[in-house]
């Protein structure tokens, strides 16, 4: 209260200061304008008296010649007008041509410095405005201090416009003018002061009530607060059971809520999509996943049959398989996972991957469909298989490149030893015509021949690009023909590679070209391990066994192995710890990859001690493996 009182005096006090002000200057703005329009309407009406009465006066001044006719008609008509003006405000006249040259004037300042500078527009009649001088020489005496109202007004004498420039001198009319208006503003002031006062009494009267008011208020509450606290404690036991009825009701509501709200919030940012249908295969929930998913607005699905959202062959046959489910309670659908196609808004189809559950609400049934979108997985799964084979691809030409000149050393053997029995054989039938010792030369030569064409054989076989459709295929072989190529590989010269091969596995359903790739990654990985660690007795085994109901095949070398972080990201794309050029971190990845599709595992054990051991686990079946996706 004693606030709001100190803000009234100090804005009210603020606000008689401004409204003083403000009337003073309105008061002065219209002054103004009453003393220029009542001397501009003298000035019009004197301006009208001469257009009149002194026309051929002014048409003899306008169109003289002579100078001596020019100064007499100026006399002449000087005469008049002060005869005309006598006892009338009119204190000085002008009169100008268009271009702002001065014909005539009452005054005797032959420069006319009284005069406006500017001239009259020609679309303007008049102008006006009030002007101040602190000495005037007037038609007939000086005056001083003097307020007079200047008119610029247009008379026309023959299509020749010349402009009338009059003073009307209100000086008399402007001092009492002032005398009344700062009169006024005093008594105004006076009044506003005397409201103020009036009104700070009437604010601190008011103040002091309120101040009164507001204790016997703060009276009255305590002995409310007193009476409601003795009721409270009268009634506490009676309501005490009733109380814990209304907050158990009230905590199981709000625990609906906010289950309410965590469902919906679950169902809303899920990335799989949820939709809901009840036993009448009727849409009656569709989440926004689903709405991306398919290009339905809720609003616009929910309500609608679900086959709206399968495709044209399984939507006639949904409901039956509703109502078969049913009535007998079989199960083809819910609780297993399927992939399958669906239909967009557009009617374009896409693959997807269902799961479908029963609830129920009190007797209802209601089905649950939860749908992940395998669009963008079946585009990677391509993409990843096309850079697979271009990897693989590059692998064989690579380790064809790496083959090159251990073949080509081997090839030159053989060639040279051809060359050399040759060369024995013509040297000995130049001897002696008759001989026939060249049998063992001719045995030695085409031993010679045969082992070029085995390298030749194999190369040729490892560089043809093979089927990757998976068939019967003997693991021994395989293991014996990758080896043996590997051989010609320089990094193998100081290696020992020994098989140790089980003749009694069976023959494999797998992709010949798979288990060469793996086994030439394994092989590779572990020449490099040898040739890090730099020991003079680099050695690799590679073994074949029955495993329980698998067919194991091995690779141990004794090279640098891996360290146990190292270990944990071996199969992980990229990753190497080879040097930049050396390694591209593909080679395990892509083992595991190609073991997965022909349904095998790897086992990796490694330390930097031992070196590392490989285990490749494959099925041993001479059947095709079902794939267990429905479409």
């Amino acid at each position: 209260m004693l606030r709001l009182r100190n803000s009234f005096s100090i804005y009210g006090l603020a606000f008689v200061l401004i409204a003083a002000l403000s009337l003073s200057l309105f008061a002065q703005y219209a002054i103004d304008q009453m003393l220029l329009k009542h001397g501009e309407d003298e000035n019009l009406a004197e301006a009208e008296v001469i257009s009149l009465f002194w026309k051929n006066d002014l048409q003899q001044l306008a169109t003289s010649t002579s100078p001596e006719i020019e100064n007499q008609a100026r006399q002449k008509l000087n005469e008049k007008i002060r005869q005309h003006s006598l006892g009338h405000s009119i204190v000085r006249i002008a009169i100008k041509t268009p271009d702002g040259k001065l014909l005539f004037s009452t005054s005797p300042d032959s420069q006319d410095s009284l005069s406006a500078t500017q001239v009259l527009a020609p679309e303007k009649r008049h102008y006006s405005e009030i002007q101040f001088h602190k000495s005037f020489h007037g038609m007939h005496a000086p005056i001083s201090d003097a307020a007079v109202v200047f008119s610029q007004i247009a008379l026309s004498h023959n299509d020749n416009t010349a402009t009338l420039e009059l003073h009307n001198d209100i000086s008399a009319l402007y001092e009492i003018a002032q005398t009344y208006r700062w009169q006024v503003i005093t008594a105004i002031i006076a009044v506003l002061f005397g409201l103020y006062l009036i009104l700070t009494f009437i604010v601190r009267r008011i103040n002091k009530e309120l101040v009164n008011n507001q204790q016997q208020l703060e009276s009255s509450l305590e002995q409310l607060e007193a009476t409601r606290m003795n009721l409270e404690k009268r009634v506490k036991e009676r309501t005490e059971v009733l109380q814990n009825e209304i907050l158990e009701r009230q905590t199981i509501e709000d625990n609906l809520t906010v289950q309410k709200h965590y469902l919906d919030a679950v169902m809303e940012n899920v990335f799989n999509g949820i939709i809901c249908i009840n036993r009448f295969g009727i849409i009656e929930s569709f989440n926004s996943t689903a709405e991306f998913m398919f290009g339905y607005k809720a609003n616009e699905i929910i309500g609608q049959n679900i086959s709206a959202l399968m495709p044209k062959n399984h939507s006639a046959a949904h409901d039956g398989y509703l109502n078969n489910y049913l009535k007998t309670g079989e199960r083809s659908i819910i609780g297993n996972l399927r992939q399958l196609n669906a239909r967009r808004r557009d009617g374009s189809l896409f693959p997807i991957e269902l799961a479908v559950t029963e609830a129920r609400i009190g007797e209802m049934p209601v089905f649950i469909g939860t749908i992940r979108d395998l669009s963008k997985q079946r585009v990677a799964e391509l993409e990843l298989e096309s850079a697979r084979n271009k990897y693989q691809h590059r692998e064989k030409m690579a380790a064809i490149g790496n083959l090159a000149a251990g073949i080509v050393h081997e090839i030159g053997n053989p060639i040279a030893a051809i060359s050399g029995l040759i060369q024995g054989i013509y040297d000995q039938r130049s001897l002696n015509s008759n001989s026939t010792d060249s049998g063992d030369d001719l045995k030695l030569i085409q031993e010679q021949i045969d082992r070029i064409v085995n390298i030749s054989r194999d190369v040729s076989e490892f560089s043809t690009p093979q089927s990757h459709t998976a068939e019967l295929n003997d693991l021994n072989n395989l293991i014996g023909r990758t080896c043996r190529l590997m051989r010609h590989d320089a990094r193998f010269n100081q290696i020992k590679v020994e098989l140790e091969l089980d003749n009694q596995i069976p023959a494999i359903f797998c992709s010949s070209d798979h288990i060469i790739q793996i086994l030439m990654n394994l092989l590779s990985n572990s020449a490099d391990a040898i040739s890090e660690k730099n020991i003079n007795e680099g050695h690799i085994r590679v073994l074949s066994a029955l495993h329980q109901d698998k067919v194991c095949m091995s690779v141990i070398d004794n090279g640098c192995g891996m360290a146990t972080d190292v270990l944990r990201h071996a199969t992980e794309a990229f990753y190497s710890t080879k040097s930049v050029g050396k390694g591209t971190g593909l080679g395990l990845s892509l083992c595991h990859s190609l073991l997965e599709a022909d349904g095998g595992e790897m086992i990796i054990d490694s330390s930097t001690e031992q070196g590392t051991r490989i285990d490749i686990y494959l099925p041993n079946t001479e059947q095709p493996l079902q794939q267990a996706a429905e479409y």
